[in-house]
Formats: C-alpha cells, sequence, structure tokens
C-alpha cells in the first residue's frame, strides 16, 4: 500500500488539475439582469430585490412594467434601470413616458397616435 499512495496521490493531483482547467468559466460579457435584478436594496422602509423596485418605477411612469424597445420586443424594467444606472445616453433616448395629451405631442412633434378609446 505504501507503494501505491504516491501513484494514487499523483493521479489525484493530475485529474484534479485537469478538471479545474476544463471547467473553468468563460468571462461573460453581457449582464446577467436576473441576478442583478435579485440584488436587495432598500427601500421604503423594506427591503426588496431590485427588479421590484425597477418595475414599480417603471409602472408609476407608464402604467406598464415593460417596455418595447426600438425593434418592438417587450423587454422588462430590470434592463431599463440598468441602463438608467450604467449607460444613461442610451437610456435618455428610450421611449419610457406616456404622452397621451395632443397639445403637448405636438409641440415635442410626435406623431399623434389614434386612440384606443375614441372608437
Amino acid at each position: 500500500m505504501k507503494q501505491k499512495l504516491p501513484w494514487i496521490i499523483s493521479v489525484s493531483i493530475l485529474l484534479l488539475y485537469f478538471a479545474s482547467n476544463y471547467m473553468k468559466q468563460t468571462p461573460r460579457t453581457e449582464i446577467d439582469y436576473e441576478a442583478f435584478g435579485n440584488t436587495p436594496v432598500h427601500l421604503n422602509g423594506r427591503i426588496q430585490p431590485l427588479d421590484s423596485v425597477a418595475r414599480n418605477a417603471l409602472l408609476g411612469m407608464r402604467y406598464k412594467r415593460t417596455f418595447r424597445d426600438e425593434n418592438g420586443k417587450k423587454t422588462p424594467a430590470i434592463v431599463w434601470l440598468t441602463e438608467l444606472m450604467m449607460r444613461p445616453d442610451l437610456a435618455h433616448e428610450r421611449p419610457i413616458f406616456r404622452i397621451q395629451d395632443e397639445d403637448v405631442r405636438s409641440l415635442l412633434k410626435l406623431p399623434n397616435k389614434p386612440s384606443k378609446r375614441s372608437k
């Protein structure tokens, strides 16, 4: 047994070395919005996930918890809040605020959309 022990230890170390190299993760270039949204924050006297803060903030401004990006794809609120904190130049270009008054829309030179309620 004493003669086999150095071989067993050597083989075990080599296996661990190759396994650790095989299991290394490649660095991510994209933001993990789900993990970022689970970050706890203290707001209004209680601790809540950052995703809840983002959804409630967007709900207050837009009456929806999501928004559509420039391609028309539904995007969660945590993406907007992340852009607002990390890339404000991009976030300021997003059409987040709902403007329904026709006078304000014409002043800002926005296209008039037909109202769903007027039909």
